[in-house]
């Protein structure tokens, strides 16, 4: 037989056999149906359990099979999170609840929001999983904000861990707006909020402008603002790649700036100014590799330990193209306007420096300690022990010190002077076919 009863701001305590309370603070309306087995309560409808403090504005209560559905507006409160859907089943005994619609989950001090359409809520385990739309946002205390999308996504309340699964994307916003955010891109994400780190595994792809950073794992520290990617690393830009085993990027206000490479790491590089593509790539390696990056363009890189480059500028003539290419203890290329602007090259240098020009071939070869090469064709080329050595044509020089000014076809040997001394090292000597000069 049914039952009906009314009650206007109703203040009661419903008890069952477990030791635990479900506490009803009010309901506008209260239904029991059944003897007491099923209650159905109406507008503004309060309830409590332990720390949790439960509102609606509907809910039924099936108390034979420990289950609340709780209908519209639905807030679930506790000391570490608040909960927010359309629609929320809840089982006091297991102390899960199953959320539909509309979800939003906040963290406490609200740092973490979690949304989506339908979410899982394990007390036991302190678990929150959400398995339609998630989106998960977080700020730090720096102001930056953190957008965390995927398919699947798990946060663990007391651990302050977020997974994200299958599809994930995060997006990293500067506090500073004017500034370009940092996407990511991954088949999975741990979002580890105590220690500020994050973790994310398979097919990893960050994006900031119009650089971009592929591996297969990665691990960004937020405390130190740094990203070390592992396995299979590329770097892509326009007009640059990079290929190595692990690189380590340095963040400064959200703005990737400088980046360390290692194992075996490679690349090439085509001069922006040659917009038709005149010439082949530039062509480097090295044993470890740093770049120093702003705005999203490189402006310099040294290339550290066995390194190598093969070098096209942009020519300014199309019927001349040149080539240098030099191997060195190290290499350091400076780009201020994304163009090489100068090149030095220290310890061990050896090279050669070709010029085409309507099919016929002008050649430098060169060895020395230290090698400085401009944008304007200024070479300057030092080596006491041996020598520097030059050799062009049947023409060969060696000096401590040799400049070649490219622009006026010049070229000038000197010696050395010794600090606090009058010792000269490293006189000039000058040999063509069978005649020197001392």
């Amino acid at each position: 037989m049914l039952k009906v009863i009314k009650i206007i701001l109703v203040s009661l305590i419903i008890t069952s056999s477990c030791a635990q309370t479900l506490r009803l603070i009010h309901s506008d309306v209260l239904e029991s149906i059944d003897g007491g087995k099923i209650l159905i309560l109406t507008g503004n409808v309060h309830l409590r359990y332990k720390t949790q403090d439960i509102r609606s504005d509907k809910a039924r209560w099936l108390k034979e099979k420990d289950l609340v559905i709780l209908f519209d507006s639905v807030v679930i409160t506790d000391t570490n999170y608040t909960i927010k859907a359309d629609t929320v089943k809840f089982r006091r005994k297991a102390r899960r609840a199953l959320a539909s619609g509309n979800i939003v989950f906040i963290t406490e001090k609200g740092r973490v929001t979690v949304y989506g359409d339908k979410g899982f809520y394990d007390g036991k385990r302190d678990i929150v999983s959400v398995t339609a739309k998630p989106r998960l946002f977080w700020i730090d205390t720096s102001g930056a904000k953190v957008e965390l999308r995927s398919r699947i996504l798990i946060h663990l309340v007391g651990e302050k861990i977020s997974k994200a699964f299958d599809s994930v994307y995060a997006l990293i916003i500067p506090k500073d707006t004017n500034k370009a955010p940092i996407k990511i891109f991954c088949d999975s994400l741990e979002f580890h909020q105590k220690e500020d780190v994050v973790n994310f595994f398979g097919s990893v792809v960050v994006k900031q402008e119009s650089l971009t950073l592929k591996s297969s794992a990665g691990t960004f520290f937020r405390k130190s603002d740094s990203i070390i990617f592992a396995g299979d690393v590329r770097v892509i830009d326009p007009h640059w790649r990079l290929w190595a085993d692990t690189l380590t990027v340095k963040l400064k206000s959200e703005e990737i700036r400088y980046a360390h490479a290692i194992g075996a790491p490679h690349g090439v590089w085509h001069d922006p100014k040659d917009s038709l593509r005149l010439t082949e790539d530039s062509r480097f390696s090295s044993d470890k590799m740093l770049f120093a990056i702003t705005n999203g363009r490189l402006t310099r890189a040294d290339l550290i330990g066995g390194a190598r480059i093969e070098y096209y500028p942009a020519p300014k003539d199309t019927s001349v193209k040149e080539m240098h290419e030099a191997v060195a203890d190290s290499i350091i290329a400076m780009f201020p306007a994304g163009s090489i602007d100068s090149v030095e090259l220290w310890r061990g240098v050896i090279g050669t420096s070709k010029k085409f020009e309507r099919g016929k071939i002008d050649s430098i070869a060169y060895s020395g300690d230290m090698l400085a090469l401009s944008r304007s064709r200024r070479i300057h080329l030092y080596g006491t022990n041996p020598k520097a050595f030059v050799r062009y044509h049947d023409l060969i020089l060696s000096a401590a010190q040799i400049h070649f000014d490219g622009e006026n076809d010049t070229l000038m040997a000197t010696f050395l002077r010794l600090p606090d001394s009058d010792s000269l090292i490293g006189e000039p000597f000058l040999r063509e076919g069978n005649d020197s000069l001392v």
